[in-house]
């Protein structure tokens, strides 16, 4: 009894299917016949799969196109990232400012980093988690001077300034005291999840990032209110010669904070920016050499 092939690449199984009468009776032949004659149809989770990734590849190589053209990380720097998940300009970053420098990122939804950074899990609305950020960029200055001194890290006179220095750290950090080289933010919409480790350690604030009516950001006045919250940040923790990267989504609001931007820093360069995901613009200001004047109540804020 002859056999009907409907592979689409089928000389090879055909001579095989000829020449083997186990092959035409056996199971293995109706589904290996099946799998060659339809491919794979897409599914949900693929397709979001191929999606996430080609928009981090987007995010990837946007980050580093702005640190080759404006020298955005150098080695030794303290880097903050708001809104950091998940973890790409973070990354980035920490492979520049080497091990000598230090990442500080934050978001409601956490993600892994490399080991020379800080994920701080928290909205940087609160006052609590701007002095947490602060508390640990002064860690880290602090951690770097301890290691350029030649001290036995097991004597009781080093314990003891170590932990004074954490004391203090705690009882009179300021945010003022941060200092930070750059300060990033990308305070938006969280990036698609699928099935799988990431999204189960990080499934609760994710629903909340998408369903809390004070968390997620819905339109275009929602970005622009985290970016103004990204600025006041900013003014406070970055050092004179700091630079500011704010990504916001692309709307005929940003006239007045394109103004504040320039009322703070001498130089403000607007760079557009779409995403993958939703086909999304957005606009991503670069700005450096902060105004000493510049102050809070000046500002359309």
């Amino acid at each position: 009894m002859s056999m009907r092939i409907w592979s689409r690449s089928s000389s090879a199984y055909s001579a095989i299917a000829r020449s083997s009468s186990w092959f035409n009776n056996s199971l293995f032949s109706s589904c290996l016949l099946r799998f060659y004659s339809n491919p794979p149809k897409k599914t949900k989770k693929n397709t979001l799969i191929s999606l996430r990734k080609s928009a981090e590849t987007a995010n990837e190589k946007f980050i580093e196109k702005i640190n080759k053209e404006h020298q955005l990380f150098k080695p030794g720097q303290i880097v903050v990232d708001l809104g950091c998940a998940p973890g790409i300009w973070s990354t980035i970053a920490a492979r520049h400012v080497g091990l000598f420098g230090r990442v500080i990122a934050c978001d409601i939804i956490p993600c892994r980093l490399p080991e020379n950074s800080s994920m701080i899990q928290g909205n940087i609305l609160s006052m609590e988690i701007q002095l947490e950020i602060a508390k640990a960029a002064i860690r880290s200055r602090n951690s770097f001077f301890r290691n350029q001194q030649d001290h036995n890290s097991a004597s009781i006179p080093y314990l003891q300034s170590v932990f004074e220095e954490e004391r203090d750290t705690k009882e009179k950090a300021k945010i003022e005291d941060l200092s930070a080289d750059v300060i990033m933010s990308d305070l938006g919409p969280p990036f698609p999840m699928v099935q799988g480790f990431e999204f189960w350690i990080s499934k609760l604030p994710y629903l909340a990032m998408q369903t809390n009516e004070h968390l997620a950001v819905k339109d275009e006045l929602d970005s622009l209110y985290l970016a103004q919250a990204a600025l006041l940040f900013a003014i406070k923790a970055l050092k004179p010669d700091g630079i500011f990267l704010c990504k916001v989504l692309e709307s005929s609001h940003l006239r007045s904070f394109a103004e504040d931007l320039s009322m703070c820093f001498k130089c403000v360069k607007k760079i557009q920016f779409k995403t993958k995901i939703k086909d999304e613009l957005y606009a991503v200001y670069f700005c450096s050499g902060k105004q000493l004047s510049c102050h809070s109540k000046l500002l359309n804020i």
